[in-house]
């Protein structure tokens, strides 16, 4: 079970789950809004296209020896910092979306659209139930009837019906 949190601050624009459903590895279950995102990446992309059209320049300007290899080196950073920035914004968008990690069972949600969250905001619980693992007391007295790897069949208070079988 995994508490499901944004990575960035925003404003939930869609809530795309209902509670209980299942969910697939990397189904989409909160998207923030992007727009601020969205505007920060198209000025990245614009500052990275400048930079590596005047990085492809300056490597020829060098290669005939006329800049200096300080304004080359200065030139080349330039670009390398804005590919990094560019990089940075992309994932930022990207973690607008708030996918599941695994397959398993979304639980109660706890934010509604329109809110505003921050980064240690919990939107929901995700559960695998696949594999359970269930802790129980045994007395002492019981010890010696209990071996590893012994069959064994339980019932739980939700599903009073059903009977699980483990080991």
């Amino acid at each position: 079970m995994v508490e499901i949190k944004s990575e960035t601050d925003g404003t939930v624009e869609t809530i795309l789950f209902r509670e209980g459903q299942q969910a697939k590895p990397g189904d989409l279950l909160v998207k923030l809004d992007d727009s601020k995102f969205a505007a920060a990446l198209a000025e990245a992309e614009a500052n990275f296209k400048l930079s590596q059209a005047n990085h492809e320049r300056s490597k020829q300007l060098f290669r005939d020896k006329l800049i200096s290899q300080q304004e080359f080196d200065q030139i080349a950073a330039q670009f390398q910092v804005n590919q990094a920035g560019l990089d940075l914004k992309r994932r930022q968008l990207r973690d607008t979306q708030i996918r599941a990690p695994f397959g398993g069972v979304v639980g109660a949600r706890q934010v509604s659209p329109g809110q505003v969250i921050g980064k240690n905001t919990t939107l929901t619980w995700l559960v695998d139930l696949d594999h359970v693992n269930v802790e129980v007391n045994v007395p002492e007295r019981y010890l010696s009837q209990v071996a590893l790897g012994q069959a064994m069949e339980f019932g739980v208070a939700a599903f009073p019906n059903d009977r699980f079988k483990g080991e």
